[in-house]
Formats: C-alpha cells, structure tokens, sequence
C-alpha cells in the first residue's frame, strides 16, 4: 500500500546510513593495512578528510584498539610514546591477561576519558570485540552505556577487525594468528537514527528495538512525543533487519495528518460500487413480480441513492490530495482530478481527451500492476511517483487507473545519501596505499 511505500524511504535511508558507516571504517582499515606504524596525526588527517560528524549524525569519532598481553604492556607504552602517546594511562585495570586498549581516537579532545581504556571492563564491549576477530566481520555492540561524558547516553560500537595482510584468515585459528587490531565507531543511538527523512513526524513515527521484541526495555529510539497512539494508528509496518551481526526491529504509525490526507479511496470506490450494484441486482430480481407502481417506486429509489453514492465517491477523488487519473484501454485519459492537474501543471484541456504519453511524454513505459515507477519531468527538475491499478466497467469494458504523487524531495534525500557515501568511497581509494 501507499504507507509501505512512504516507510520504504525510511527503512532505506537508515540502511545506507549503515553503509555509510561500514564505508568509512573500511577507509580507516585501508589506512592501517598500508602503513606498518600509524601514528596519531594520520588518524586525526583520515577524520578530518572524511568529515565524519557532518555527515553521519551522533558519531563520536573513529578509533583504533590494540590488543596487548599483560607480559608486552611497558613495551606497547613505550612504542605509543615513540608515536605521539607519551602519558597513555591505562585504565581501569581489568586483570585480564590480554588488554583491548584504545590506542587512539580522534577528535581526541571530545573523548578524554577513551584512550587508554581497557574494553575488557565491560562483558558486553569484550564479547563483541572476540566476536568480530573470531568471525572477520563487523559487529555491533549490543547497546551500551557510553563512557565520552558522565551522563553514560546509551550508543553503539561498530568494531571492524584488521589482520595482517598476505597471510590466510579461512579460519579462526588463522584469524587470530593474523589479528592485529580493531578500528572502530562509538555512535550516540538516538542521534544516529533521528532525522533520517523529512517524513518523519509529518506523516508517519518511528520507532527502533534492539532485537525482535518491541519491548519498553528494548528500544533503541522513539520519534514520538508523549501521548501518541501507537495502537490507535490507522496504519502501521513492522520490519527486522539484520545490523552488523544484531537484530533491529523497525516499527512504523501514521501520524493524524497523513491518516486526514490519505488518499487512498479508489480500493473503496471499487468497493462501494460493487456493492451498489449487487443491491440493485438483488432489488430488481425480488419486485419483477410485484405491481408496475412498485416496480417504478423501487428503480426510482435505488437509481437516486446509487446517483447519490456516485457523486460522493467523485467528491472524495475530486479533493484527494494525491492524483488520479483514468484512461482507456487505446489509453486515452477519461478523468483527471484537480490534484492530479497540480502535479502535473497542467489544465484539464491539456489533458482530458489525450492520450497519457503525450500528456507526460518523459513516460517511455507504463508502471506494472501495483508497480511504484518513478519518472522525472520537467528535464529531471521534479520526479513523480506513479502507480497503476487495472479493472473493468461493468460493461467489461478495460481501464485503468494512475495514482500520482510528487517525489522529489523524498529522491533528493536519497541522492543526497549517495553522493556522501561516493565520497567515502573516494576517501577509501585514497586511503589504500601500497
């Protein structure tokens, strides 16, 4: 249905945030994996170049831990000092006998209190850390408390584990035999998923839960303020996805002004006029054979509420916000309502009567059957979205019926995410030196 779609948008820009965010650890990978000693300054360089925190909202910063054995700790101290380090306290002191320190991470001065820290201080940082070495993908932290303020706001690490190169990882044996290190991500939860469309709030809220329970204890964001219904929502979508090796359930409910502007009447229309009709049958067969002023009484009575009930189904398309069209099978346009002359910029001369390709002649092909084709006009200045439902008059006769809606601002959003993630990719070319 429409709100599928509309939520669709959302779930896709969270989604390429995500891969915005594997894109540029990869980057920071390839700076490691071409350098035998990385110092500060490049990492500081790498965050700079990149611009992180203006493109990916509640990101922290970027990082680098180091494992170290409790036996090699002075001489991992002195090697940091060597590399721009020279007063790195480690902290807390956890006992453990290999050390996950945090060796850098930048911007430095808005996480004094992260480098240096031991991650094994904490179960669920420590598991996770093992998990990404021991598997050779990314993962993500469950979520955590986070140590950049004292407040402790709940986030996320992304961990993406380095190896040495030109040496097998098939197996964990021979990923941890390899295992040089991790970079990483801290991100604050609520920012990083806020404000991922400008839909949100306007035509449907969002909420986020870690896991598939859609639990108090379990949620992760919620873009509602105080007082929303979320089981009195008209409509709703409920989707899993998998993030990083975790399971994030994504829940979404219309907002009373989408639920006022919904448009969505030609399925009731069909369904209204079936039952008219089925009425009028069934009333026509039961008075054949009462008297001809009976007869004359009921078709009078049935024609007037089926006129009555046709002018208020035109009424609710006439002032539908979205636009209707209806042609012909020869694919001449019977209807159009006003919404739909809007969207188009057009009159009803310039369009009743007319065959659709040339009243929209940047359409090459018509959308399949409950198919959402986007198509620019206007030389690509505004893109609308298009969709098709066939059916049939009662004579048999074909039609069919476009749902028009104006997309440009939910495809410039998305072409604004694309081109951030080809910069990122051009920071990971450029980060992989040789």
């Amino acid at each position: 249905g429409e709100f599928a779609t509309v939520t669709s948008y959302h779930r896709d820009a969270l989604n390429n945030r995500l891969r915005s965010s594997r894109s540029v650890l990869a980057g920071l990978a390839g700076l490691f994996a071409g350098s035998d000693a990385v110092e500060r300054t490049d990492l500081r360089r790498y965050v700079s170049e990149v611009s992180v925190r203006d493109d990916l909202p509640g990101i922290l910063g970027l990082g680098y831990i180091e494992p170290v054995a409790r036996q090699d700790l002075d001489a991992f101290l002195g090697e940091a000092a060597g590399l721009g380090l020279p007063n790195l306290e480690i902290h807390p002191d956890t006992g453990a006998d290999t050390l996950f320190i945090v060796k850098y991470i930048e911007p430095s001065g808005d996480n004094p209190d992260v480098i240096g820290l031991d991650l094994n201080f904490e179960e669920k940082r420590r598991a996770t850390l093992i998990a990404a070495r021991d598997s050779g993908t990314l993962r993500l932290t469950p979520r955590i408390r986070l140590v950049q303020d004292d407040i402790g706001v709940p986030g996320f690490l992304l961990l993406m584990p380095l190896y040495a190169p030109d040496v097998p990882t098939n197996t964990v044996a021979q990923r941890r035999d390899a295992f040089r290190g991790w970079v990483y991500m801290p991100f604050v939860s609520e920012d990083f998923v806020s404000g991922l469309t400008s839909l949100e709030h306007h035509e449907f809220e969002f909420r986020l839960f870690e896991g598939g329970e859609t639990t108090l204890e379990n949620m992760i964001y919620d873009s509602a303020e105080d007082g929303f219904d979320w089981r009195g929502a008209r409509f709703a979508e409920t989707e899993r996805i998998q993030v990083f090796g975790r399971v994030w359930t994504m829940e979404w409910a219309s907002t009373p002004a989408y639920e006022e502007a919904q448009t969505d009447y030609f399925s009731l229309f069909i369904l209204i006029s079936g039952l008219v009709l089925t009425s009028i049958i069934g009333s026509l067969l039961w008075i054949v054979s009462r008297r001809e002023q009976v007869i004359t009484r009921q078709v009078v009575e049935k024609t007037r509420a089926l006129k009555t009930r046709e002018e208020e189904n035109r009424a609710i398309i006439e002032n539908a916000v979205i636009g209707i069209l209806t042609i012909e099978r020869d694919h001449r346009v019977l209807f159009c309502n006003e919404a739909g002359l809007e969207i188009l910029g057009k009159s009803a001369g310039d369009v009743l009567g007319r065959k659709i390709q040339s009243v929209m002649p940047e359409l090459e092909e018509l959308p399949q059957e409950n198919e959402i084709l986007n198509v620019p006009v206007e030389g690509g200045a505004r893109i609308l979205g298009m969709g098709k439902r066939q059916w049939k008059t009662a004579e048999g006769s074909e039609r069919m019926t476009f749902i028009l809606r104006d997309v440009t601002e939910q495809e410039r959003v998305h072409d604004q995410v694309a081109a951030t993630e080809r910069r990122w990719n051009l920071a990971l070319r450029n980060a992989d030196f040789t």
